[in-house]
């Protein structure tokens, strides 16, 4: 049984949280940017516009988010009362994308600085 009244301490100010979001958000946007220019070179001026739209909408969500459950929880608080298991899986998946953001942002760091072989990393 998980309590649903408990008031977690909110210490986190908005750089903080900027820091967070930029993390997960900005930093996708930086190696897709990245990879356009790789595949298709200057051309590329409406997939970059599309990435761009597509990363404020993800920004206009999260803003969304953050105004509907002011004391945090996202996609768990959001499914929570529908059911635990599906609670459970999104928060889940939130960190899964996390981690794979990570890794992503690293291997694509080692490659733009040009370090060789950087999947032995």
């Amino acid at each position: 049984m998980i309590p649903t009244n408990v008031k977690r301490p909110r210490n986190v100010d908005w750089k903080r949280a900027a820091a967070i979001l930029y993390g997960d958000w900005g930093t996708s946007k930086a190696y897709v940017i990245g990879l356009a220019f790789a595949v298709a070179g200057y051309a590329s001026f409406w997939l970059i516009a599309a990435m761009c739209v597509l990363t404020a909408l993800v920004g206009l969500n999260y803003m969304v988010i953050c105004r509907l459950y002011p004391d945090g929880g996202g996609v768990y608080a959001s499914v929570r009362h529908r059911s635990e298991v599906i609670s459970i899986v999104g928060a889940f998946l939130l960190i899964a994308d996390y981690l794979v953001t990570a890794a992503i942002s690293a291997l694509s760091a080692f490659q733009y600085l040009g370090v060789p072989h950087p999947e032995k990393f």
